[in-house]
């Protein structure tokens, strides 16, 4: 998905970006994935998210059940798209900025989680999964 934010001007702007296209090679028909992101020095936090979402939903083909955003609220469809839940969360690891990404038991809503530790993100920082939209 795309990762956004409002500038000072009120205006959106897209800082990172994980898509799929359909492209010709010499070998014929092939679809080619690709994720972009802006960085800052010491902040690779716009970059984990598109990296982590490109890692679960390379052609942007994986659903998962309808989840409402726990930051904004509103319905986020039904994508993988395991940075958007969690966009505000970020960690360092050696002094550099890193965000937080959900895992699939979150989207699933499997009760309890049956990832690491029990956890629904990377960090810990929920404690039950999605609720549906």
């Amino acid at each position: 998905a795309n990762t956004k934010v409002l500038e000072p001007s009120g205006h959106c702007c897209y800082t990172g970006y994980h898509s799929s296209f359909s492209m010709t090679t010499s070998f014929g028909p092939s679809i080619a994935t690709t994720a972009w992101a802006s960085v800052a020095p010491n902040s690779l936090q716009i970059l984990s998210h598109e990296v982590g979402e490109w890692l679960d939903d390379p052609f942007y083909t994986n659903a998962a059940p309808s989840w409402i955003n726990p930051i904004s609220h509103a319905c986020n469809g039904s994508q993988l798209e395991v940075g958007d839940p969690v966009t505000n969360y970020q960690f360092a690891v050696n002094g550099t900025m890193l965000q937080d990404l959900m895992f699939l038991q979150w989207f699933s809503r499997a009760t309890p989680s049956t990832a690491i530790n029990g956890q629904y993100d990377l960090m810990g920082n929920f404690n039950a999964p999605s609720a549906p939209c």
